[in-house]
């Protein structure tokens, strides 16, 4: 059975995690913590990309870089 559910926003994971969203079951906590880790490793990938962007000592690297940059940002 697949699951047919909107994924969850990033800001209602927050509100969830910080204890603003109501009451809450242990599944949309756990969602919520997935959601938001999800998001902060996707940052953590851009942040490593960028710098190798800007430090690029050669042209190469560079475009490895900003494709790889590219590719990120076109996940869903």
């Amino acid at each position: 059975m697949s699951d047919t559910r909107e994924p969850m926003p990033l800001y209602r994971a927050q509100a969830i995690l910080r204890g603003h969203a109501g009451v809450t079951t242990p599944e949309d906590r756990r969602t919520a913590a997935l959601v938001v880790l999800r998001e902060m490793e996707q940052l953590q990938l851009v942040d490593v990309l960028a710098r190798r962007f800007v430090e690029a000592t050669d042209v190469d690297t560079r475009d490895r870089a900003l494709r790889r940059l590219r590719e990120t940002f076109d996940r869903p």
